[in-house]
């Protein structure tokens, strides 16, 4: 607390006090008072001891309201309450009694003396009060008569005059008394900080010199209880002179014995006789015990109390000589008292306690942590050598200084100071940070210290240096935590069975494998659960509790608990924990692993499959060409033959029987290109449902009476990107199968649906990609296939109907049908059960066009310049021989060298370029790309037997180019010839 708040808490008490006994000295005099209300005006004196009795109560109430209220504030505004109130009442009074010429103004006085002389408060309140008291007392008064009607000015004025020079003095001798009692406040403050200053400085260096002895209390209390003895013997020796075990002896002058004791007797093993008249010394000699005279010479000398500790190196003893002269009249040496007492065990007492000193402080300094005892400013009075080794400062700069700014390098304490809770709550208090200042990691113990009255005064800090320890903490939480990880992140299920085989732990791996919940999973005793006896995990683990480690697996084990089928490698691993057996379970879930792994069969068998049929289809590919040639010759010519021959010719039913074989050669190539998908497709947007119903009626034809067909077909289905004709074979075919497959009848039902495949289901099919599907279902009730036959159903030429019922390449061309569309084909057969197929088409956003069927034109003619281009003569023959007729000037050239020189050669104007697509040497689209860099605006019509990637991709033609497939007929070149050359191409 500074000075200034000091001697304002001083007044305030001063205010506290003076002014409750104020209001009991105004109360009482406001009683007295009424005497004079009775004498002056006996006519008023009811109503002024009401208001007597009025103000009183008023006091009175405020002064119990002092005694219950603290805050200062308060207790003025309470004050000038019943300083006010106490003005007004008067006021009242003296306009009851004829104004300001009553006696009654004489009260103000009196108010004012009591206020003035009775109260020591703010000297603010004795000018307000002052200033009110007189304006109650004046204002009032001239408003009720008005200085008009004073008839005697003089005596208005002279009491008026008298008011404020009462008032005004009061002041001034409350001003002048208020700087003094500041002064002395003050000066009682200073005295008052000095004793405090002084008694701390005393308490500090008393508890410094107390705290270093501390540990030898109790030593020194008994020696002290010793010396007690001795003291108390000494002022009743001459009672107890024989009684006393010290050695007590009078002598004369010259030191000769005249009086001893008993135990002076038994301490030299002399008679009295032997000890009475010698020399002290002498007796010392004799019982062997030299003495220098010395010693009793100073004693002599001295003429005063001495005292002496002579050691006797021969016996190892001690002895102290206490001896008090006894003088003469004269003031001569007379005689001497002299106590002899054996000091020995007190000296080796003595020894122990130096010797227990010093062990004490050698102990205190080897301490490695550092102790320090600081008074309650935290100052540091001790120290052990550890502390100054951790601060690195002297002795000298420690003692005196405070802890914080050793220890932590700031001018204040630490926001967390264990200092201050153990000095507020009186128990010790510890804390562990990391110091920076120190750059170390420390642990603080704070205990606090007591003087004998139980009050603290002081405290003890204990700093151990954990850095080491942090280190090696971390260390182990890292390797814990690191242990932890790897156990709750291990893929393989871990978990740990004791010797009665319950079990104590379990990582997240193993709870998920056995789809048990930890609360049911851990605890469990392994050795009852039914599967662990099935399987003999059981005894596996009870041999490993015995050291035998062990693997068991795989085994398809079923969860006790969670009731979940799973195949399970178990690996048991002895653990010796305290020298308690326990065992380490690892449980490997392969479930997925061996699952993947019939999965990756399946999938290598369906990739063999996939490619012996395309190495089947590019083999089938390369046949369809070569017979698309020879087919376009033989159908060709024989069309024109039929065209030219009349009706009633003997060789036109041969011919005619040539051109039907021919066509029936043609419709296998076309499946033997679909299979190997090079034939090209004329795609646009279907809708399955709609396709199926435009069929439904054909196919109700294709099976017998005794198969029920059954369509599927009302769901809305999304749209696919297909060639119409190629998946109404595709149904069709699917039909013919499932018909043949029911000899006895049955069921065959036709499905349409929109799937979904998500990646999980994607990666279990082969080359199938997530997305948007629909599925085109055909199921039937027949005979079923065995596995060897569903691994061979789509092979060309493969079939097991009989001989001559079946070419084999209606699946094979439906195969290839599918994969040419990007579409997906699977087989769900047993025997006996029948068979379903289901193919997945991708999904497209395109609406469905509607389509207008046109009659089929008659066979057309022209007169353009047309350069035909093929390797092969026929097929180069027969478009010459159908061309020509018809008006066309035809240029041919046996391949696209030839072609090219004519081209150049010829110098009229060329029309269009009909070329094959594959030759030898160069091939048709890029004869066709010269052409037309030499003769601008020239059309070109491309010929092939099968899709070649010259000009398709994927069975689609490129962009721009108009195609004719062999085997060509002379009304198809003729007719596609006038579309392009009109434009409708």
């Amino acid at each position: 607390m500074d000075r200034q708040a000091y001697i304002q808490k001083q007044l305030d008490e001063l205010f506290l006090l003076w002014f409750r006994r104020t209001l009991l000295v105004g109360i009482s005099l406001f009683i007295l008072f009424s005497i004079l209300d009775y004498v002056y005006t006996p006519v008023n004196f009811q109503l002024f001891f009401l208001y007597r009795i009025i103000i009183s109560s008023l006091l009175f109430a405020i002064y119990l309201i002092f005694w219950k209220i603290e805050n200062i504030r308060v207790n003025y505004a309470l004050a000038y309450l019943a300083v006010f109130s106490s003005a007004v009442i008067l006021e009242l009074m003296v306009l009851d009694t004829g104004g300001f010429n009553t006696p009654y103004y004489a009260a103000f006085f009196i108010l004012a003396f009591c206020v003035f002389g009775f109260v020591t408060a703010r000297y603010s309140f004795y000018v307000v009060s002052a200033v009110g008291v007189y304006l109650i007392y004046l204002v009032p008064t001239l408003s009720a008569t008005g200085i008009s009607d004073v008839n005697d000015y003089r005596f208005f004025f002279t009491h008026n005059f008298f008011l404020i020079a009462g008032l005004g003095t009061l002041l001034l001798a409350r001003f002048l008394n208020h700087k003094r009692l500041l002064n002395e406040l003050g000066l009682q403050y200073d005295l008052e900080k000095n004793r405090a200053d002084l008694e701390q400085q005393v308490g500090e260096r008393t508890t410094a010199l107390a705290d270093t002895v501390k540990t030898l209390e109790q030593e020194i209390i008994e020696r002290q209880h010793f010396e007690t003895q001795l003291r108390k013997a000494s002022c009743d020796w001459r009672s107890t002179f024989d009684a006393t075990t010290d050695i007590m002896m009078m002598l004369d002058s010259r030191f000769t014995i005249i009086k001893a004791n008993h135990a002076a007797t038994l301490f030299f093993s002399r008679s009295f006789p032997e000890i009475l008249g010698r020399h002290v010394v002498d007796v010392f000699i004799a019982s062997g015990m030299p003495l220098e005279k010395s010693v009793f010479e100073t004693m002599g000398e001295s003429l005063k109390h001495n005292y002496a500790e002579v050691h006797i190196p021969d016996m190892d003893i001690w002895l102290s000589f206490s001896a008090d002269p006894i003088l003469g009249d004269k003031g001569m040496l007379s005689g001497v008292v002299l106590i002899i007492r054996d000091i020995t065990e007190i000296k080796q007492m003595q020894e122990k306690v130096f010797e227990a000193k010093d062990e004490w402080e050698n102990t205190f300094n080897t301490i490695n942590d550092a102790i320090t005892v600081h008074d309650t400013d935290f100052n540091i009075i001790l120290a052990n050598k550890a502390a100054y080794d951790m601060v690195g400062n002297s002795h000298h700069d420690i003692i005196g200084e405070k802890c914080f700014r050793l220890f932590h390098g700031t001018e204040v304490p630490h926001e967390d100071c264990p200092g201050y809770i153990a000095c507020k709550t009186g128990k010790d208090s510890t804390i562990i940070f990391y110091e920076p200042h120190l750059g170390r990691h420390l642990e603080i113990n704070v205990l606090p210290r007591y003087d004998k009255h139980r009050k603290i005064n002081g405290l003890i800090h204990v700093v151990k240096d954990i850095t080491q320890q942090k280190k090696i903490e971390d260390m182990f939480r890292s390797t814990y935590e690191m242990n932890h990880y790897i156990l709750e992140k291990a893929p393989f299920g871990i978990y740990v069975v004791n010797r009665e085989g319950l079990i104590e732990y379990a990582n997240p791996a193993i709870l998920e494998i056995s789809g048990t919940p930890r609360e049911h999973f851990v605890g469990i005793n392994v050795f009852n659960l039914p599967t662990y006896i099935e399987h003999g995990i059981s005894e596996k683990i009870k041999s490993a509790l015995t050291g035998t480690p062990f693997f068991l697996g795989p085994v398809e084990y079923t969860s006790y608990l969670g009731k979940k089928k799973t195949i399970r490698n178990f690996y048991g691993v002895p653990l010796l924990e305290y020298k308690n057996m326990k065992v380490l379970m690892f449980v490997e879930d392969v479930t997925d692993r061996i699952t993947a792994e019939e999965a990756r069969q399946k999938l290598q068998q369906q990739l063999l499959q996939a490619q012996k049929i395309e190495s089947i289809g590019r083999l089938s590919g390369g046949l369809a060409h070569d017979f698309n040639n020879m087919l376009s010759v033989i159908l060709g010519f024989s069309d024109l033959a039929l065209m030219r021959l009349p009706e009633d010719h003997p060789v036109r039913d041969h011919i005619s029987d040539i051109h039907i074989a021919g066509e029936k050669a043609a419709a296998l190539t076309r499946q033997l290109l679909t299979f190997s998908r090079k034939q090209i497709l004329e795609m646009s947007a279907v809708n399955l449902n709609a396709l199926i119903d435009t069929m439904a009626k054909l196919l109700k034809r294709v099976i017998r009476e005794d198969v029920v067909i059954e369509f599927k077909t009302h769901t809305a289905i999304r749209t696919i990107n297909a060639d119409p004709g190629q998946i109404e074979q595709v149904l069709m075919n699917l039909v013919v199968n499932a018909r043949d497959a029911m000899p006895q009848g049955g069921r065959l039902t036709i499905e349409t649906a929109d799937v979904e495949f998500d990646a999980a289901y994607a990666e279990t099919l082969q080359d199938i990609t997530p997305g948007k599907y629909v599925m085109l279902a055909v199921s039937d009730t027949g005979v079923g296939m065995s596995r060897d036959v569903q691994d061979k159903i789509f092979e060309p030429f493969f079939t097991t109907k009989e001989i001559g019922k079946g070419t084999g390449l209606g699946l094979a061309t439906t195969y290839g049908i599918v994969k040419q569309h990007h579409g997906h084909i699977l087989v769900y057969s047993e025997p006996s059960v029948g068979a379903t197929f289901r193919i997945y088409f991708p999904a497209v956003e395109t609406a469905v066009k509607d389509t207008e069927k046109t009659a089929r034109p008659s066979i057309a003619r022209g007169t353009e310049t047309i350069l035909v281009v093929d390797d092969e003569p026929g097929v180069r023959k027969l478009i010459v021989s159908t061309l020509s007729p018809l008006g066309y000037h035809v240029l041919d050239a046996s391949s696209g060298e030839d072609a090219l020189e004519i081209s150049s050669k010829f110098e009229g104007k060329i029309d269009l370029l009909l070329s094959d697509v594959v030759m030898p040497g160069i091939n048709g689209r890029f004869l066709a790309e010269k052409i037309s860099s030499q003769r601008p605006g020239i059309k070109t019509i491309f010929i092939s037997g099968y899709a070649d990637s010259t000009i398709s991709h994927d069975g689609l033609l490129d962009p721009g180019v108009v195609l004719i497939q062999k085997p060509v007929s002379p009304q198809m070149l003729a007719n596609k010839l006038r579309e392009v050359f009109d434009g409708r191409q």
